[in-house]
C-alpha cells in the first residue's frame, strides 16, 4: 500500500506543478523575491503562525520553510505550486493514518479567483483517495476567510466542526473542519456537470 512518501514528488495538473522543494537559501529566495510584492492585508489568513503577515527577508522566508517542514514530522509534506514556471501559491498535507489533512493552501493575490486552488484540491484528493486509500480527507480554514468557506461548500465538502485556534499574536479565531468521506468523494467524481469555468488564460 502507498503511503505518505508517494505524495512527494512532482505533481503536475492541467495548469499546475506542485513541487516539494527544499528548504534552502536558494529556493527561499524564490519564493520571497514573490511575496515581497505582495500586500500584507492578503495574507492576514495565511501565515497565522508566524509573527509577521509576510516573512520580510529572504532569511526569515528560510526560516518558515524549515519551520513548516517540522510541521508533523514525516506525515507531511509542503508543495510549492508554480503556474508557467512561476511561483503562484503553496499548501502542506498530512496524512495520518486513514485522514488525508490539507493543512494550509494559498496563492498570491494575482494568482486567486482563477480556481487554482480547486486544481490543486482535486488532484491532491485523487492521490489520497484513489492511491493512498484514504477514508477522509480534512481541511480547515478561519471562519473569516469567505474564500475557502464558500469553495468548500461548492465542491462538496460537509461543515463538520468548528474549532478554537490561537495565531502567533496570541489572538483566538474560529477554524471551520470541512471533510470529505471516501464515498462522498467517488460518489461526486462520478457524476457530471462539476468541472468550473475557467478564465482564459
Amino acid at each position: 500500500m502507498p503511503t505518505i512518501k508517494d505524495f512527494k514528488k512532482i505533481i503536475k495538473t492541467a495548469r499546475l506543478e506542485m513541487r516539494p522543494l527544499e528548504a534552502t537559501s536558494e529556493n527561499a529566495t524564490i519564493i520571497f523575491n514573490v511575496l515581497k510584492n505582495e500586500s500584507p492585508e492578503d495574507f492576514k489568513y495565511e501565515f497565522t503562525a508566524y509573527p509577521n503577515p509576510l516573512p520580510s527577508s529572504a532569511e526569515e522566508m528560510l526560516a518558515v520553510m524549515k519551520s513548516s517542514d517540522k510541521r508533523h514530522g514525516d506525515n507531511g509534506i509542503n508543495f510549492y505550486i508554480f503556474y508557467n514556471d512561476n511561483f503562484i501559491g503553496y499548501c502542506r498535507v498530512v496524512v495520518e493514518g486513514k485522514i488525508f489533512m490539507l493543512a494550509d493552501i494559498w496563492f498570491i493575490k494575482s494568482a486567486r479567483g482563477r480556481f487554482f486552488i480547486k486544481e490543486a484540491l482535486d488532484a491532491l484528493e485523487k492521490i489520497a483517495f484513489e492511491e493512498l486509500g484514504v477514508e477522509k480527507a480534512w481541511w480547515g480554514c478561519n471562519s473569516e476567510n469567505i474564500t475557502p468557506v464558500k469553495l468548500s461548500k461548492i465542491i462538496g465538502c460537509r461543515l463538520e466542526e468548528i474549532i478554537k485556534e490561537t495565531d502567533a499574536e496570541g489572538k483566538t479565531f474560529d477554524k471551520m473542519i470541512f471533510t470529505r468521506h471516501k464515498s462522498e468523494y467517488f460518489s461526486q467524481t462520478n457524476q457530471k456537470g462539476l468541472s468550473f469555468p475557467r478564465r482564459r488564460e
